[in-house]
């Protein structure tokens, strides 16, 4: 007979950091950028400011696109880097935002659409193990610089994750070896388009309606039995079996879809709501 345990899902919250410039570039001369990422780097992924890293670059000047979707690519020499230079004007206003295009390691982001400056992220469906679950997409918020302060200092990119990045892993807290035979991810729904707002007063991104594409809405995390032969030891659910957590991409989940219902311990199966049941 098989003895089942269901567990519950905590909201992940992340936190910001920056990076700053104070080069002040006179009128006439290029404008220069930098960019930077909140929290984590990017996924199981060095930083952001490395070679083979590449950013769409934005920029408006009195509300007029132009620097229209240019590629920026870091060299360690340089810093980030386009084909095209661009030049600050006195007495302009200039708004400039970015997303990332493609990480140190190859991987690409979706086919994404500009109209005006909202810019529509597709449809996206994850799934684990996969190779659609590589790309960290990431975005700027925009970076406004008013007509009258006449700031040509550096363009510091903050880029923010579109989506999270979750991870599963057992520790065995007892003094014997356990064997897990099955974990399976019920009811997150792993399907959903977005789309970002680039507007001066902040950016703001809107999550599309969402689906699941697993049948019953229901994921088994594992292919083989799961052992962790001692107390102390813990092993990755999916991904490499070493001691190193292994994270993968997933849609952002609202706390009413994280919310179980119908749960009043781990011995009792949710009615609703998202959680992992494990034998």
């Amino acid at each position: 007979m098989k003895n089942y345990r269901y567990f519950i899902f905590a909201a992940l919250l992340t936190a910001s950091v920056s990076c700053t410039g104070s080069l002040d570039n006179g009128p006439g001369a290029p404008i220069e950028f930098r960019a930077g990422i909140e929290t984590r780097a990017f996924l199981n992924s060095d930083d952001i400011n490395v070679a083979g890293t590449e950013l769409c670059i934005w920029g408006y000047e009195d509300a007029a696109a132009f620097i229209s979707g240019a590629d920026a690519s870091y060299d360690a020499a340089k810093g980030w880097v386009m084909d095209e230079s661009f030049h600050w004007t006195d007495g302009k206003s200039y708004a400039f935002f970015s997303y990332l295009t493609k990480d140190k390691d190859g991987h690409t982001g979706p086919a994404v659409s500009m109209s005006g400056r909202t810019l529509t992220v597709p449809s996206r469906t994850f799934d684990f193990l996969s190779t659609d679950n590589d790309f960290d997409f990431c975005y700027s918020d925009v970076v406004y610089r008013p007509a009258g302060e006449a700031d040509h200092s550096v363009v510091n990119l903050h880029l923010k994750h579109l989506y999270t990045a979750i991870g599963f892993s057992a520790h065995n807290y007892t003094e014997s070896g356990i064997v897990i035979k099955e974990v399976s991810l019920v009811g997150l729904k792993n399907t959903k388009a977005a789309t970002i707002d680039f507007a001066d007063a902040g950016t703001e991104v809107t999550y599309g309606d969402a689906a699941s594409s697993w049948t019953d809405g229901s994921r088994k995390l594992n292919s083989t039995d799961i052992t962790i032969a001692r107390d102390g030891e813990f092993a990755n659910i999916i991904g490499t079996a070493s001691n190193t957590p292994q994270y993968y991409m997933f849609r952002p989940q609202t706390s009413g879809e994280l919310t179980a219902t119908g749960w009043s311990d781990s011995n009792t199966e949710p009615t609703g709501g998202a959680y992992l049941k494990v034998v």
